[in-house]
């Protein structure tokens, strides 16, 4: 075989060998000022976060645990207002480099944390119940979820699919061609 025809035959087997199936997700991170997220190294200590939830930091490290690395940033999954003081990226980035989480189930993870129960906002798509409705659907859903044990919670965090409760944690470094719009 010459060299060319082995060329070509090594480019084909590259070819064969790549996952052309791989998909990905659009997502939205609110990130502080003048942070370039191909660059970044994130440190949950400097998290504004810190500010309503002293234990962040800890809460983050078993998070860690978790999916594999203390290297990630938070991201929606339904782009949405704009976070005060924060920049907003949009990103597409292969699913094998995401993590999604329950947000109802975190933000309760959270609450605890601070030792309360949470009152989570309950999704908007019940829009269509009355105050009343809506006041006892929410006591219900409280009362479904203020006995939880924090292993419950912490195995009820991960999920498989995108759902209007969900957030998802971005594996770091974020690649440059992952970038669909940076803040303006």
């Amino acid at each position: 075989m010459n060299d060319k025809a082995r060329s070509l035959t090594n480019d084909l087997e590259v070819m064969r060998n790549v996952d052309h199936t791989i998909d990905t997700w659009q997502l939205w991170s609110w990130q502080t000022a003048n942070i370039e997220l191909t660059e970044y190294a994130v440190d949950h200590r400097k998290s504004p976060w810190v500010d309503c939830y002293s234990q962040y930091p800890e809460l983050c490290e078993m998070l860690s645990k978790l999916i594999g690395t203390n290297q990630f940033i938070w991201c929606d999954t339904q782009d949405g207002e704009a976070w005060k003081d924060r920049e907003k990226w949009e990103l597409s980035v292969p699913k094998d480099r995401v993590r999604l989480i329950c947000s109802i189930t975190w933000n309760w993870i959270l609450s605890r944390s601070n030792g309360k129960t949470s009152r989570c906002r309950i999704p908007d798509r019940l829009w269509y119940l009355s105050q009343l409705e809506y006041n006892e659907f929410q006591n219900r859903f409280h009362d479904a979820w203020k006995d939880k044990k924090p292993e419950e919670l912490w195995d009820m965090l991960s999920v498989n699919e995108i759902g209007e409760c969900t957030h998802a944690l971005v594996l770091c470094p974020i690649e440059e061609d992952w970038i669909i719009r940076r803040p303006s």
